[in-house]
């Protein structure tokens, strides 16, 4: 049996939403034993109102959905508003993690008591 490498779907580039062939993966994510695609999230605009979050959170779900449903081991939403997490994280059995929410965990797990 052929060993498949997992799959992470980064959804966003964490610069913009438009991924063009040459948008570089992020440095933490090139790993021999971890095969990452970098998916665009189509709807996606900078959420300056509640209105525009709202559609944020709805392009990131449907991106999300759609890179599980094409076999997604793992999806990471690359950037610090983490779009869609909870909504992801309740729909779907695979982890979904968020720049902004890992930062914040990590940021606390190094802080002083």
């Amino acid at each position: 049996m052929k060993y498949l490498p997992m799959l992470i779907s980064v959804l966003g580039s964490g610069d913009t939403t438009h991924i063009a062939s040459d948008t570089p993966l992020p440095a933490p994510l090139q790993r021999d034993s971890v095969h990452c695609e970098l998916r665009p999230i189509p709807g996606a605009v900078f959420p300056a109102t509640q209105a525009d979050r709202r559609r944020c959170e709805q392009a990131y779900f449907e991106e999300g959905m759609a890179a599980a449903e094409a076999g997604a081991h793992a999806i990471y939403i690359n950037t610090v508003g983490d779009y869609g997490l909870l909504s992801l994280q309740e729909a779907l059995d695979i982890p979904i993690g968020g720049a902004g929410s890992g930062s914040f965990h990590k940021a606390l797990s190094d802080a002083p008591d």
